[in-house]
């Protein structure tokens, strides 16, 4: 709670934006282990929503009851998983520039660091020139 208040945040009812979210798995493949095709007709083939690639891996998004058979699958197929979890997704994102995405920033990682603190999920959207110019 004093993460919150101590940098102008609310701290809301349990479950009062679990609307704003979508329960997913997330699985993270080696950039280099495979093509994206490979990884995309695998994970495909047992139940995957779709693929994200970026230069160092491909991220591939599943609902969260074929995240077990998607890693089984491309583990199967000799291609290199380094991580996989069940997550929560935003349906929506919200665009943060300047100070609003500083003092956010600042908050998730003073919740982030806090022992009570498990897992902390957000919706937001800040660039990298944004990023760049506050890092």
């Amino acid at each position: 709670r004093s993460s919150f208040n101590g940098r102008g945040g609310k701290l809301a009812e349990p479950g009062a934006v679990s609307w704003m979210f979508e329960p997913k798995g997330v699985v993270i493949v080696s950039g280099g282990s495979a093509s994206e095709d490979d990884v995309f007709l695998v994970a495909a083939d047992a139940g995957a929503e779709d693929i994200r690639v970026s230069d160092e891996s491909i991220e591939v998004v599943t609902p969260p009851d074929a995240l077990k058979p998607v890693r089984d699958a491309l583990t199967g197929a000799g291609i290199a998983v380094e991580s996989f979890d069940l997550t929560q997704v935003p349906k929506t994102t919200i665009s943060l520039e300047g100070s609003d995405a500083k003092r956010l920033l600042g908050l998730i990682e003073a919740l982030e660091d806090h022992d009570d603190v498990q897992e902390v999920f957000a919706n937001f959207d800040i660039s990298d020139e944004v990023l760049t110019s506050i890092a």
